[in-house]
């Protein structure tokens, strides 16, 4: 059919996969340490009014040390009597406004739109090779939907923005 002439309409056909695998997984699931920092980061950054990005311990009280903060080990420090996630605020900063708005499916707004970025950036890369329409599709496929990026364009993580500059950097 000529809606699939252009391998972007790939682009398109790989974001309802990774659409409706966010319509099937609970969005409030925190399922690993890492996530969970990170949206304590943007919790913080909210609460401070974008001014600070000290991850909240509702438990100071009973535990000034930190001793027993929700963050131990190396996911977390302390500084200055603030505790800190390990992980750059950044990605929590750009987020927290989309989280403001639309709540925990906020999360995944940059991650998807960046997976979506890398798509159309494999795309041009796959011509940029030489490759037919064909070659195309099936270069914009394999990147959605055989890689990790499919995992990355629908959970709470900087790394498909990861993926999208190195594949527009290498473009």
């Amino acid at each position: 059919p000529r809606a699939l002439a252009s391998p972007l309409a790939t682009v398109g056909l790989v974001a309802l996969a990774h659409l409706t695998t966010v319509a099937l997984v609970p969005h409030r699931a925190i399922w690993i340490n890492d996530i969970g920092s990170k949206v304590l980061q943007v919790r913080a950054i909210l609460a401070s009014g974008y001014t600070d990005y000290a991850l909240r311990w509702p438990g100071r009280d009973l535990d000034p040390t930190f001793t027993f903060n929700p963050l131990p080990g190396q996911f977390a420090h302390v500084v200055a009597g603030k505790l800190y996630s390990q992980y750059s605020p950044v990605f929590a900063a750009l987020t927290a406004p989309l989280f403001q708005a639309f709540g925990y499916p906020g999360l995944l707004v940059l991650p998807f739109l960046a997976t979506l970025l890398a798509l159309v950036g494999v795309e041009r890369l796959a011509d940029d090779v030489g490759l037919g329409s064909f070659g195309r599709h099936v270069a914009v496929a394999l990147a959605g939907l055989a890689t990790p990026l499919w995992f990355y364009a629908v959970v709470f993580w900087e790394s498909a923005l990861v993926a999208c500059a190195c594949v527009w950097a290498a473009h």
